[in-house]
């Protein structure tokens, strides 16, 4: 039995499509792994080579069990942790820029505005004036 073969399904709260999600023979899930790394791993590569599956085994998998690819999971897991940054902190946008794993602010907020929408200090506007 190879590393790439799954064994097994657990309930996962949450998804789309049934809620659950594959576990490797040895390891975790893909979703765990994001949770775990997404402040300092974007790439899909990476969390691919700790499944011990290839990039696009990862995307097939994903897209199969959430209904989108590994790369939107971890966009929008940043997204949504830059969300609740922005609501629940004072921090700066280059501080939550750089506490999510990005060296520049202005490449933080192109990101932030292309996947989350809008720009991040209007973000945050908004979610302070609501009650």
């Amino acid at each position: 039995m190879g590393a790439a073969q799954f064994t097994g399904t657990r309930l996962r709260p949450g998804l789309p499509r049934g809620g659950y999600t594959r576990r490797p023979a040895g390891g975790k899930n893909f979703l765990e792994l994001l949770e775990q790394h997404y402040k300092e791993q974007a790439a899909v590569e990476f969390y691919a080579a700790q499944l011990h599956v290839t990039p696009q085994y990862l995307n097939i998998a994903c897209k199969k069990e959430t209904g989108l690819t590994a790369g939107h999971c971890i966009r929008s897991r940043i997204v949504l942790e830059a969300k609740r940054m922005l609501t629940l902190t004072a921090q700066d946008v280059k501080e939550i820029a750089y506490e999510l794993g990005f060296s520049d602010a202005s490449y933080f907020s192109r990101f932030f505005r292309r996947y989350g929408g809008m720009p991040p200090l209007t973000f945050r506007r908004q979610a302070q004036k609501v009650p």
